[in-house]
């Protein structure tokens, strides 16, 4: 798993037992530098390595505006925010931690809009859907059930959430319900969304 931070030059990554985070001009440097013997990158390390035990992760993921690094457990869930700056000054402990009931996430998506940049939509693997203030540490459920992908607007104003029926719900961010898109003509409601585009 990899995410960037364009603004801030930044790189996480994960692999089964450890998160890594360093900038993406010391990741260029190491493709362009002379590997030895029959290795093809030389050698590298990072600025930040976190062990993660027993614990592999299922998501990582910068915020919109890159100030927050969010990851989530495989099996448990829950969400751990670290910020950026902390992170690359040597802090290796959330500075946010956010449960999600012992239940994994399924989904992670960052909001784009300017002006929710600290935000993201989560669904769990259960069908709930949250709006996570990753700054704040809160959390918003929505009243709907069984979702299986959500998907921002441009702008960031208002997001699809796929639904396993097949059809899809539109919200606002504040949370008004705009409107359901029916399950396209010839499809039961045994053919659930898996993705969404805007």
């Amino acid at each position: 798993m990899l995410s960037v931070a364009s603004k801030q030059g930044l790189l996480a990554a994960a692999g089964p037992d450890v998160l890594v985070v360093t900038t993406t001009e010391k990741v260029r440097k190491a493709f362009q530098g002379n590997a030895a013997g029959r290795d093809v990158v030389p050698d590298f390390t990072p600025d930040v390595s976190i062990p993660l035990g027993n614990s592999p992760l299922r998501h990582v993921v910068f915020s919109a505006d890159g100030d927050f690094l969010v990851i989530s457990a495989e099996g448990q869930g829950g969400l751990a925010v670290f910020g950026a700056n902390g992170l690359m000054r040597g802090n290796q402990k959330p500075e946010q931690e956010i449960p999600t009931d012992g239940i994994a996430v399924r989904t992670l998506v960052p909001c784009p809009g300017a002006d929710y940049t600290h935000c993201m939509a989560i669904v769990l693997d259960s069908g709930k859907l949250c709006l996570v203030d990753v700054a704040q540490g809160q959390s918003r459920p929505f009243p709907v059930d069984g979702v299986t992908c959500v998907v921002w607007s441009t702008k960031g104003r208002a997001f699809a959430a796929g639904l396993r029926d097949g059809t899809v719900a539109i919200y606002k961010f504040e949370g008004n319900h705009l409107g359901n898109i029916p399950r396209p003509p010839g499809v039961d409601d045994n053919w659930e969304g898996t993705s969404l585009s805007i």
